[in-house]
C-alpha cells in the first residue's frame, strides 16, 4: 500500500541499506561499456607556438617573460566568476587576468592544423567520436594567473 505524504508519520525513524546501494552502484559502473576511456593524455612532442599576439600589446612569446606577462596584465581585466545568479570579481576567489578572444589572436598557422589533430585523437580516446569530426575546440578566453593565484572552490 502506497501512503499518501499527508498520511506519513514524520517521526517514523526510515532505515537504509547503505552498504547494499554501494555495492549496487559499484557493480552499475563497473559493468558500464563504452568504446572509450575517462581520461586520455600523452606527452605531446614539439608542440608549435600558438604565436600569441595582443590586440593591445603586441606579439607574446613562449616560454612567457615577465614582460610578457606584463603586458597580458595590463591588456587585460580581473576575471569574474559566478556566485548564484551573479557574476563578480573577487581575488580572495579567483586571482587572475582575462582577455575576451576579440583581443587576441593566434598567428602561427601550423596551430590550427596541431588543435584539430589533438581534438580527434582525444575524441576518438574518450569515445565521443572516432573521426573526429563531431568535436571541435573553440577559443573561450585567455586566462592569465599571477603568481601565488588561485581559484577557491565556489558554486556557480
Amino acid at each position: 500500500m502506497v501512503q499518501s505524504p499527508s498520511s506519513v508519520d514524520l517521526n517514523t525513524k526510515v532505515s537504509f541499506d547503505y552498504e547494499a546501494l554501494y555495492k549496487g552502484l559499484n557493480d552499475c559502473l563497473t559493468n558500464i561499456k563504452a568504446p572509450g576511456s575517462f581520461s586520455l593524455s600523452e606527452p605531446l612532442k614539439n608542440p608549435p607556438n600558438p604565436g600569441l599576439y595582443l590586440k593591445n600589446g603586441g606579439t607574446i612569446g613562449l616560454p612567457l617573460s615577465d614582460r610578457d606577462a606584463q603586458a597580458i596584465v595590463s591588456a587585460s581585466h580581473r576575471a569574474p566568476f559566478g556566485k548564484g545568479e551573479q557574476t563578480v570579481v573577487d581575488e580572495s576567489v579567483r586571482k587572475t587576468w582575462q582577455l575576451s578572444p576579440d583581443e587576441f589572436e593566434l598567428r602561427n598557422p601550423a596551430w590550427v592544423p596541431f588543435l584539430k589533430s589533438i581534438v580527434a585523437k582525444v575524441s576518438a580516446g574518450l569515445g565521443v567520436d572516432t573521426t573526429g569530426e563531431g568535436v571541435i575546440a573553440e577559443l573561450y578566453k585567455l586566462l592569465l594567473y599571477d603568481e601565488g593565484a588561485l581559484f577557491k572552490a565556489h558554486q556557480e
